[in-house]
């Protein structure tokens, strides 16, 4: 019954505060940005931004796998020498 209570209590402090914000937030004004040469340069600066660490982690990533089987072919294969045949 507690835990109850105290949930209910927290959630209408959350609530309450959430509207605080909200009021906050509405006294300011945004507005969309101007699609212009200085707006496509920042784009075509961020999308660079992107692919350069996409290509980062991409590499990482392909350089942690090859490491990992090298790991993997060093300790040797893990089946016996015996082999066996079904009739």
């Amino acid at each position: 019954m507690g835990t109850i209570l105290l949930s209910a209590l927290v959630a209408h402090t959350a609530w309450h505060w959430m509207l605080e914000r909200g009021a906050a937030l509405r006294q300011y004004e945004f507005e969309w940005p101007t699609i212009d040469a200085a707006f496509a340069v920042s784009a075509m600066r961020a999308l660079m931004l992107v692919l350069i660490v996409v290509g980062a982690a991409w590499g990482l990533y392909a350089l942690y796998r090859r490491l990992l089987r090298g790991s993997r072919a060093e300790s040797g294969p893990a089946t016996s020498d015996r082999v066996e045949m079904t009739p």
